[in-house]
């Protein structure tokens, strides 16, 4: 039958590979495999984005030879371009969200879609950068020979050990890609286990320090976390620095005078479905003193609980079950914490 219909067996196979893909990257996803196979990925990418063209012009020699009509044509090629259509379409918002820091949730569509990214970040890596250093969990690529590559390697190294201390978690397996340079036209991003960077052959910095922290905790919680964007972008602020202490204190004085101007906002309008994947303003600024609390107050244990098991339907109920205490009972004693911390800060940063 499909050697009778050319056409079917065409648009069959566009479907076939589209379905190929998706399972592609879904088993990465549900694997949690973190560096997918480039090559595998640009194959796949081929197929589906030139199978339509290809089927065009098969159609039109078909038609040029009197072998079919209009009609069978127009409708096989509506039928193998409709995958390409919907996928590219999503794939436009998505990037537009990204680029402008939307609300971006981690659903299941978003993950695909990123395991479908990691793959085009890892064939672009492979094409523009060499590894400079690899350390026990963190390996750094550069376009060009950095000086002390080791030295700054070792130094993320001990960064993702002191996290995971912090946390009471086992370092995840396989090293995080430290990506000194624009990954797909992106900087400052993490992406699952890509920190992306700015071109810097200085020392690690603030945006180092934080994309690395991002992909730190990203491989310990596994492929179904959700956190808002106010526990995510808040956990890489809290940890941003060589010094931490230091960096803790400034965030609370900053917050603490946000307060007493009228510039804050509720944490509450932070986990809201409006919000929950923002990465923008508040999710650093509120975030960062946010996290601190969590940790010093629950312990880091209990922070990462709640950040691998809050979902954006259901954040009050999580923080109860979790930290005993609903979201807002949370919220108001953070606020009292930080007049409190505040005022301790004052003393320590004076005397």
């Amino acid at each position: 039958m499909l050697k009778r219909h050319p056409l079917l067996t065409a648009v069959l196979g566009i479907w076939l590979s589209w379905i190929v893909l998706v399972a592609v990257q879904f088993f990465y996803w549900r694997i949690y495999t973190l560096r997918p196979n480039p090559w595998l990925w640009l194959v796949l990418t081929l197929i589906v984005v030139f199978g339509p063209p290809a089927l065009y012009v098969f159609g039109l020699t078909q038609i040029d030879r009197h072998r079919i009509k209009w009609l069978p044509f127009l409708a096989a090629a509506l039928l193998g371009t409709v995958p390409l259509l919907a996928a590219g379409v999503y794939f436009a918002q998505t990037l537009g969200k990204a680029h402008h820091r939307g609300n971006m949730v981690l659903t299941p569509a978003l993950n695909l879609t990123g395991w479908w990214a990691m793959g085009a970040a890892e064939f672009n890596m492979r094409l523009r950068y060499d590894v400079q250093a690899v350390g026990r969990h963190v390996e750094l690529i550069q376009a060009d020979p950095t000086p002390h590559a080791q030295a700054y390697v070792n130094e993320m190294d001990r960064h993702v050990e002191d996290i995971a201390e912090v946390l009471g978690q086992p370092i995840a397996p396989g090293r995080i890609v430290w990506a000194r340079g624009s990954v797909l036209g992106f900087n400052g991003r993490a992406m699952y286990g890509l920190a992306i960077c700015r071109d810097d052959r200085s020392s690690p910095g603030y945006l180092d320090y934080h994309e690395i922290a991002h992909c730190v905790i990203t491989k310990m919680a596994g492929p179904d976390h959700q956190p808002s964007m106010l526990l995510a972008e808040g956990f890489a602020q809290a940890f941003s620095a060589a010094d931490l202490d230091e960096f803790r204190d400034r965030m609370i004085r900053h917050l603490h005078k946000a307060k007493t101007e009228g510039h804050t906002v509720p944490l509450s309008d932070w986990v809201s479905p409006e919000n929950y994947g923002r990465s923008v303003g508040p999710a650093y600024s509120h975030g960062g003193p946010l996290v601190v609390y969590l940790l010093e107050h629950y312990g880091g244990e209990k922070f990462f609980e709640l950040y691998q098991q809050i979902r954006i339907d259901t954040v009050s109920e999580d923080c109860q079950r979790v930290l005993g205490v609903s979201w807002d009972e949370m919220e108001r004693d953070f606020w009292a914490w930080l007049e409190n911390e505040s005022s301790l800060v004052s003393l320590r940063r004076y005397h």
